[in-house]
């Protein structure tokens, strides 16, 4: 997963990161639809907590400040999900 990659090979990702923060940005905007069903809206939940997740995993990384698409990420979710990275971060699977 992102989370393991970003402890073993944190160079590689952040030669990426660009592109991984746009792919996480897109989900997190992205609505369910308006007839979805329960499990629609779990799943999106779901991978909500798990860009999060990978978020922090990312931020800790030692080369985070060179990774202004993240960063500003980052502070996206503090702004508007923060009841979901508070929920992530109390986890400690981060």
């Amino acid at each position: 997963t992102l989370i393991r990659l970003t402890e073993t090979c944190p160079h590689q990702i952040a030669a990426r990161s660009d592109g991984i923060a746009e792919l996480m940005k897109t989900h997190l905007l992205s609505k369910p639809k308006q007839n979805a069903v329960k499990i629609d809206n779990d799943k999106q939940d779901e991978m909500k907590r798990m860009i999060c997740r990978c978020l922090v995993a990312m931020k800790g990384m030692h080369t985070h400040e060179r990774l202004p698409k993240i960063n500003e990420l980052y502070e996206m979710v503090v702004k508007d999900f923060a009841t979901v990275l508070t929920e992530v971060k109390g986890d400690g699977n981060a």
